[in-house]
């Protein structure tokens, strides 16, 4: 029997990716770096990045949520996916803006985008995928209670003592024994399935209301924008981002909030939902496109470039409200486009294996 399919999991990918949108922004654009220390623009600035922080997270979350299946077929796609962005373009910026520029070496990592670790979420991303079938047979076999246990040693030991640990040490020192990486990694990428998969099997996540989800959530992004900027007033500016990583308690706690808010919202209309399930399932080629590295290198970092150096820092916020839902458009449509095409050439082609 085919279960209904939650649509308040494809709304949290498009929030996601609208965050993840903003974080590049705000980092490779240089916001964050140029913004006169302690100002209010540089506040406002670090609120909306903290509050978008767990956007990664959430990801994951909601693979495990969904017990996401893997097989051959489905990484097979993944793979050319991603490596036909990554030529397309390479191959158009190097015929306009870079000129026949682009190193040997850049060409040898745009044919293997997954492998050369140059998109770090794609490789983790790819890994998780491999492991996943792994995965979910060890959950078919353990119980909750023991499920339960081992998510409660996987927070102390993977997520509360290295914070901890940074910050008694001053921020100079961040102990990863397990090579969790600060979350750039595939193991924690697993580690948030694994969350999301145990809230989907044993918790009744129907009984929390929205509105509680939702204070959880903006609570964790207070007391993380507070830290910082408490931190930072005193002058202990190396302890300053101690919470402000994939891996902090309260981006991890904030974002399985965001994930339970959203899969309690239910869509009544039709014709929402479709749409919604049309930009759901382009979020992956947003992100392959916004962030490759030769467009951020040579498009995203110029962004913002006359507001800061011009002093406009509020303008460089407002342009932020305009360029985020911009780029997220421009790159689902072009997402879109690839999609259609595709399917044109399987039907060509199974036209033709048929003859």
């Amino acid at each position: 029997m085919q279960t209904e399919r939650n649509i308040g999991i494809d709304l949290l990918k498009i929030v996601s990716m609208l965050m993840i949108v903003t974080l590049h922004m705000l980092g490779h654009g240089g916001v964050l770096d140029d913004m006169p220390p302690m100002s209010r623009c540089y506040q406002v600035a670090w609120l909306i990045e903290i509050a978008c922080y767990g956007a990664v997270n959430c990801y994951a979350l909601a693979s495990g949520f969904l017990t996401a299946r893997c097989n051959i077929r489905k990484l097979m796609e993944l793979w050319l996916q991603v490596m036909f962005y990554s030529l397309m373009i390479t191959i158009v910026m190097d015929c306009t803006v870079l000129h026949g520029t682009i190193s040997r070496e850049e060409w040898i990592y745009s044919f293997f985008p997954v492998t050369s670790g140059k998109n770090w979420y794609v490789t983790a991303y790819f890994g998780m995928m491999c492991l996943i079938p792994m995965i979910r047979l060890a959950m078919d076999y353990i119980d909750q209670r023991i499920y339960k246990r081992m998510l409660i040693g996987i927070f102390a030991i993977y997520i509360a003592l290295p914070t901890l640990v940074s910050y008694l040490l001053q921020g100079s020192y961040y102990p990863d024994p397990f090579n969790v990486n600060r979350g750039y990694s595939s193991l924690w990428l697993c580690i948030m399935y694994l969350f999301g998969a145990y809230i989907r099997k044993y918790f009744n996540y129907h009984a929390v209301k929205k509105r509680l989800s939702l204070s959880v959530f903006g609570c964790m992004v207070l007391l993380t924008f507070l830290s910082k900027i408490i931190m930072e007033k005193v002058g202990n500016t190396e302890n300053a981002n101690v919470l402000v990583d994939y891996t902090s308690p309260t981006i991890v706690l904030g974002s399985i909030a965001l994930l339970i808010f959203f899969v309690n919202i239910r869509v009544d209309s039709i014709k929402l939902k479709q749409v919604i399930t049309i930009l759901s399932g382009v979020t992956l080629g947003v992100y392959l496109i916004h962030d490759n590295g030769l467009i951020r290198n040579e498009v995203v970092a110029h962004l913002f470039e006359d507001e800061l150096k011009n002093g406009m820092y509020k303008w460089a916020l407002v342009k932020l409200i305009i360029v985020v839902p911009a780029v997220y458009v421009i790159c689902s449509l072009v997402d879109l486009i690839r999609s259609k095409v595709i399917d044109c050439v399987k039907r060509v082609a199974a036209r033709f294996c048929v003859e």
